[in-house]
């Protein structure tokens, strides 16, 4: 988790581990539906908290509060600097399986041998 030199106390270092698990998955696409069973929660459940995190972070919807999670995680301050330098973070993240889903979902890297 990174922390920001100016700020050290942002909203993203008091989100839990399931919260970031839902900014991740919705910052990659993934359906209410699909995260569920990830973190043993209802989509309605899934659908609340996240309308919650989009609130809490002053995004625009569900995705752009993801993309602000992964943008922090980089270190980036996306409450400062949200614009086309942080939408470009990266590239674009497009995982070709569902393995390579749940890599990016839990923070490991693509190419991390430990994501089956």
């Amino acid at each position: 988790m990174s922390r920001m030199a100016d700020d050290p106390d942002t909203p993203f270092d008091r989100l839990s581990d399931i919260d970031r698990i839902l900014l991740r998955g919705a910052a990659i696409g993934l359906s209410s539906k699909e995260m569920a069973p990830m973190v043993s929660r209802s989509p309605h459940t899934i659908d609340d908290r996240l309308k919650a995190l989009k609130n809490k972070l002053g995004a625009i919807d569900r995705f752009h509060a993801g993309r602000m999670l992964m943008a922090h995680e980089a270190g980036h301050d996306p409450l400062k600097d949200w614009g086309a330098q942080v939408l470009g973070l990266g590239g674009h993240i497009e995982p070709s399986g569902s393995s390579s889903k749940r890599g990016m979902i839990h923070g490991l890297a693509e190419d991390d041998p430990s994501v089956d």
